[in-house]
């Protein structure tokens, strides 16, 4: 929310900054920051697609993110590394999905999914009962059903 347009800055009664209300990009939405001691921060914001709770740990990473889109509600719980561990909880189009991914890429995903077959290019959605899982290269290395 940092990068936004005009704001309201708001500072404690020692001037440390704790929070900023105002624009989100270019024209983009709207947000609320505040941070807390040690340097957590909580962002709402306000966007065309929807609202998004964002949660940040006290190094300033970006922890988890729950959110309400067109398409449906999700959830998702973040590693502070880049391409740490992540858990994914998405209700898309009335598609309900868990997705565990770990630092190595490996991915396992419990519920509904669009597969696309590589000869035919046709688009297969799995129930909500399938597990699958996925190897570095996005590859499917198990299934079932």
């Amino acid at each position: 929310m940092e990068a936004g347009g005009p704001g309201l800055v708001l500072y404690d009664h020692e001037g440390n900054r704790i929070g900023r209300f105002g624009g989100v990009g270019e024209g983009n939405g709207a947000g609320l920051s505040l941070q807390g001691p040690g340097g957590s921060r909580v962002s709402l914001i306000f966007r065309q697609d929807g609202p998004h709770l964002l949660l940040f740990d006290t190094n300033g990473k970006f922890r988890t993110e729950l959110g309400a889109s067109a398409k449906g509600p999700y959830l998702f719980f973040n590693d502070p590394k880049e391409k740490g561990p992540r858990i994914a909880l998405i209700i898309e189009n009335d598609a309900p999905q868990l997705q565990i991914s770990d630092q190595e890429g490996f991915t396992a995903v419990l519920g509904s999914n669009s597969l696309v077959s590589t000869k035919t290019k046709e688009v297969q959605r799995t129930t909500a009962a399938s597990l699958l899982l996925f190897g570095k290269e996005r590859e499917i290395i198990w299934r079932t059903p």
